[in-house]
Parts: structure tokens; sequence; C-alpha cells
């Protein structure tokens, strides 16, 4: 992953593994669709992954977007302001964010 500030790379993240989210399937009534029936699932996460290290005192891990959302640890961040090549593809970011959830009252952590 590269960080970006205006146009010049300023930081350079390799991968270091494969993280994903545990997902939960429930099958549900296809969906109806001109060209014929299309199969539909529900897709929920029960909170576990596979891949990602256990929390470590000053350590921060970069995961995906979905990963940060689907799970409830402030040790992760995700690519944030995607950054673009001249072909439109994403090369890297402009920011890392965290993902905050709201507490039971609608107000968001800090």
């Amino acid at each position: 992953m590269r960080l970006y500030v205006d146009e010049t790379i300023t930081a350079t993240w390799e991968p270091e593994g494969l993280a994903r989210v545990t997902d939960v399937l429930q099958e549900q009534t296809p969906l109806r669709t001109q060209d014929g029936d299309v199969p539909f699932l529900r897709i929920s996460g029960d909170g576990s992954t596979t891949g990602l290290p256990a929390p470590e005192e000053g350590v921060v891990y970069l995961v995906s977007r979905l990963m940060a959302m689907a799970i409830e640890r402030d040790d992760v961040v995700f690519p944030f302001d995607e950054h673009r090549d001249e072909q439109g593809r994403v090369d890297g970011c402009r920011a890392l964010a965290r993902w905050v959830l709201p507490d039971h009252h609608g107000d968001v952590d800090a």
C-alpha cells in the first residue's frame, strides 16, 4: 500500500499476510430477474477472523475497510481516500482511518 501526500509517495507498506472475515451465510429466496433467478444470500459476520494476529502493544494492523468494519478492535486501520493512477486503478491512499462503532446511544466513541 502506498501513502500519497499530494502526488508524492511518502510511505509504502508491503503485505505480510492475508486476513479474512469469517462469513456466516444464509440462503434466501432467489432474486427473480428478466434473465432468470439469481442465487441470493444473506451474509453476516460472527466477529471472527482468520490470518489477523492477536493484538500486540504498540502495533497497528493495516487491513481492508471491510475487515475494519467487521471487527471491534482498536489496533486496525484501513486505507482511506484512494489515490488512482492514470487508468483509474486504485494504487494507494491519502490517509489511514479507523472504523469507530457508535455506542448504544448513537454517539461515536473517540
